[in-house]
Parts: C-alpha cells; sequence; structure tokens
C-alpha cells in the first residue's frame, strides 16, 4: 500500500452509558492501536455528547426539503465526511444495535 493509499483519519462512534463498559475499553484499545500506528482518531461518544437521538419534527421538515438540518446533525455529518474509516462500538441489545445508536443513525443518514 503506498502512502497516498493509507488511512489518515479514524472516527470511532461509541454508543454506551458507562465508561466502564467492555464497549469503552474496546473503543480505548482501537484509539490507541490507531495513534500508535499515526491515524489521527475522534472519539463521538454519544452519550457523553449528549446527541439527541430522537427524531424532532424539525428533522422531518428537514428530510422533506422545507428546511436546514439542525446544527447537531450536520456537526455529525461533517464528523463522519471526515473519517477514512469508522468504528462503531456498541453492546448488542436484542439482537440489535442500541435504540440510541438507531435515533443517531436515523438523524444523520
Amino acid at each position: 500500500m503506498s502512502n497516498s493509499n493509507k488511512l489518515q483519519h479514524a472516527l470511532i462512534v461509541i454508543t454506551h452509558p458507562d465508561t466502564r463498559s467492555l464497549s469503552h475499553q474496546i473503543a480505548q484499545h482501537i484509539f490507541r492501536d490507531l495513534t500508535e500506528k499515526g491515524i489521527s482518531v475522534e472519539i463521538a461518544d454519544l452519550y457523553k455528547e449528549g446527541f439527541q437521538a430522537v427524531m424532532t419534527l424539525s428533522d422531518i421538515e428537514a428530510y422533506r426539503g422545507r428546511q436546514a438540518l439542525d446544527a447537531d446533525v450536520q456537526f455529525e455529518q461533517a464528523r463522519f465526511d471526515r473519517a477514512d474509516i469508522v468504528y462503531f462500538i456498541f453492546p448488542v441489545y436484542w439482537w440489535s444495535v442500541p435504540a440510541f445508536l438507531k435515533g443517531w443513525i436515523e438523524r444523520v443518514f
């Protein structure tokens, strides 16, 4: 792999309220491994950052093209767009992603 093809920036999206959880330990391990390899890393700790994961009327109007996306959604989209690789770290509840992460996905994408 040539230098021009190397990953430059990674985003770790962590969705767990307990910073002592296995999910957070995994996120920290990935963070350390990537930074040791010279890759810049940003952690999006959705609980810690207080991301609003519930769709609002404002979101619906934006998706209908009637208004601009809310600033928090634009921020998350820009953060995602900057990343060459994205890691989603979360516990599996009932064979699926947690509702909090599902809400993030629905609002951001």
